[in-house]
């Protein structure tokens, strides 16, 4: 009954967070200076051509009935069309999301299982110099900005060694599957090293944070060594901040996705944004900022769900 309870509590704070994220989106792109209809037909349009767009696109009505309107066609799946290329927004955002998601999905688990047995070891070798090595590398990934990474793997892999793409991605999109993972290798790595850098950092200090507990203590004085203990009694108490942080970084990851999209020319939902905010396509950027909030949202949720199933004593605290 309790689990329950905890499930539609969070459920309920999930339905709040996504409403008020929408009504935050929707009323700071209406603050913005300017008026939408004059920045779609250019500063020469006349008042008349201008005033009947505003009634075509809705905007002479009061701001809750046009918010209270584009929640509900939202909901439906109805984003709206673009204001600049009269797409449906929905279908815009889905086939860019064909390059950005996939992008996402492989940097986080690349830089989890690359940033996991790295900051553990890091930990455990605290005082060796392999151990303080590994640490220095951390430190220098979370200084190293995204684009300068990306920049590197460009010069090396692409230019000298010509063993992958510097950019773009194929026409066909993942029909060219092979020429698809081609394209997607650099920038992967590129947001997987920035992202695993700060989950290493976590996973070290979980790690240091365990060796000193008592529990491991009396774990080793049964005969067992520091890694085996580590192994089998420690690794779920290490993993816990480090999917914390990874839930919190989901933000972060789409922020680095645009940048990553940008050096490599990807298209995908950054560089459609990016674009999208140049034209001043209000409609658009309404849509794609508040699905992308959306995700973000989600996304917390399942990492909460999992933290449950990982840490047993976030269920003793509800």
């Amino acid at each position: 009954m309790t689990t329950m309870l905890a499930i539609a509590r969070r459920c309920a704070l999930l339905l709040a967070s996504l409403i008020v994220s929408s009504l935050v989106v929707f009323i700071l792109l209406r603050l913005l200076p300017g008026d939408i209809a004059r920045a779609k037909l250019g500063m020469f349009a006349t008042n008349e051509e201008v005033e009947a767009l505003r009634l075509q696109l809705g905007l002479d009505r009061p701001l809750p009935v046009q918010y209270l309107e584009w929640l509900v066609n939202a909901v439906r799946g109805d984003l709206g069309t673009s204001m600049i290329s009269g797409a449906s927004v929905g279908g815009e955002l889905v086939a860019k999301s064909a390059v950005t998601l996939p992008l996402i999905a492989v940097a986080s688990v690349l830089a989890f299982l690359v940033a996991v047995p790295l900051g553990m070891y890091a930990g455990l070798r605290r005082t060796s110099w392999r151990g303080v090595t590994v640490s220095g590398i951390g430190q220098l990934g979370v200084a190293v900005p995204t684009f300068w990474i990306g920049v590197l793997l460009i010069t090396g892999f692409a230019v000298t060694l010509q063993w992958l793409p510097s950019g773009g991605f194929p026409v066909d999109s993942w029909r060219d599957t092979g020429e698809a993972v081609r394209s997607m290798t650099l920038p992967a790595i590129t947001l997987a090293l920035a992202q695993g850098a700060v989950l290493m950092r976590y996973a070290r200090s979980a790690t240091i944070d365990v060796l000193q507990t008592e529990w491991f203590r009396t774990a080793r004085a049964t005969g067992m060594s520091t890694r085996t203990a580590l192994r089998v009694h420690g690794v779920r108490n290490v993993l816990s901040p480090v999917v914390s942080v990874l839930g919190v970084q989901l933000a972060t990851l789409v922020v680095g996705a645009i940048i990553v999209e940008s050096v490599f020319a990807l298209p995908g939902v950054g560089q459609m944004l990016l674009q999208d905010v140049s034209q001043r396509d209000v409609i658009k950027v309404q849509g794609t900022v508040a699905v992308t909030t959306a995700l973000v949202f989600v996304f917390g949720f399942v990492v909460d769900a999992a933290l449950r199933v990982i840490d047993p004593r976030t269920r003793d605290r509800e």
